[in-house]
């Protein structure tokens, strides 16, 4: 399966910044994927950091793995923590 993924840059309320890499299957829109990194940060405690439409934006295609795959099966999405983001 192709999945899409969106660099994603939010602010925490002490001002640090969390960069993540959200993929999603190829037909989810850009506006359904915002909503899927908002989900995200209210379930690792960051419900309140600042995310904006234009920091989470379209970055590429690719193949997804089986543990994406089943990620988004699940949960509709796939986090890669990159920096600043909370221990999984």
């Amino acid at each position: 399966m192709q999945v899409d993924v969106y660099d994603t840059y939010a602010t925490s309320r002490t001002g640090s910044t969390m960069h993540f890499d959200l993929l999603v299957q190829s037909s989810c829109t850009a506006g359904a994927a915002f909503e899927f990194a908002k989900l995200w940060l209210t379930s690792v405690g960051h419900g309140d950091a600042t995310l904006k439409q234009s920091r989470c934006s379209f970055c590429r295609s690719e193949n997804a793995k089986s543990e994406v795959l089943h990620d988004i099966e699940r949960d509709g999405f796939h986090i890669v923590r990159l920096g600043g983001c909370p221990p999984s």
